[in-house]
């Protein structure tokens, strides 16, 4: 049987004899710069070698996580803002028009009031500066409550008598306020006040329009009453696709503002 062959060494090209019976399998290295050699005497880089499995970079699997859940926010989140949008801008009434109301008495009595039914109260202050507001859906009425409006009537009542119901002093007042609403409001315009009959005697009230969430256009009353000691801010607004429902309800509201028992 023929003898093995010389094995070149890889490394330095020196011919290793061939491994002895003796030596089995062994490892062994070349003698003039120490390659190892494979089993009887062939180079390791000569051997089949078994392939390693590679395990998953996690920083993949981290990034395919990341845009799977990236691709469901945006899915879900464009769904949402469309129907959002949708809502926002329906050009149909989105708040029942009430058909009953509840009067509001303040907790020291200085003023009353119809509330619609079914709508949510909050009251926040303290004596002679309260803040009633009455919600439902995107409909609204604040009424609030100070000393101010009742100072600048004052003033104004001890100016020389005017039959103008344009110059009386609750008529002064409420222009006043105007400029304090066109801040709050963004593309707030009003038309022409009028006087209306409240429980504190005349009134006076104006239709406006404005821009609210998202540019949504909105309706509503201002309206401004004189007590004897304070003064009265009324807001009601609701969606413009809900002010022919809600006017009347906004306007008996307005005139059902009166003193109370201990007013």
């Amino acid at each position: 049987m023929a003898k093995p062959g010389v094995v070149t060494c890889p490394g330095c090209g020196a011919r290793v004899r061939p491994a002895a019976p003796g030596e089995g399998t062994a490892r062994r290295r070349c003698p003039k710069c120490g390659e190892r050699l494979g089993a009887g005497g062939a180079p390791d880089d000569a051997r089949p070698r078994r392939k390693k499995s590679r395990r998953p970079d996690p920083r993949l699997r981290l990034l395919l996580f990341g845009g799977a859940g990236l691709a469901v926010f945006l899915v879900c989140g464009g769904g949402f803002s469309f129907w959002l949008y949708q809502r926002l801008r329906s050009d149909r009434p989105s708040v029942p028009v009430p058909t009953s109301y509840e009067t509001f008495e303040a907790s020291d009595g200085s003023f009353r009031c119809d509330c619609p039914a079914g709508w949510k109260l909050s009251v926040e202050g303290i004596k002679d500066h309260r803040d009633l507001t009455c919600t439902r859906g995107g409909a609204s009425i604040r009424i609030s409550q100070g000393l101010v409006g009742s100072i600048l009537g004052d003033i104004a009542a001890a100016g020389p008598e005017d039959n103008d119901p344009d110059r009386a002093p609750v008529a002064r007042v409420h222009e006043f306020k105007r400029k304090l609403v066109t801040e709050q409001l963004a593309d707030y315009q009003e038309e022409r006040a009028e006087t209306v009959r409240s429980g504190f005697g005349p009134a006076r009230r104006s239709a406006f329009t404005a821009s609210g969430f998202l540019g949504r256009k909105v309706r509503g009353y201002r309206a401004t009453a004189l007590g004897h000691m304070t003064g009265y801010d009324v807001l009601c607004q609701c969606p413009a696709a809900d002010w022919e429902g809600l006017r009347p309800v906004f306007a008996h509201v307005i005139e059902s503002l009166g003193s109370g028992p201990g007013g």
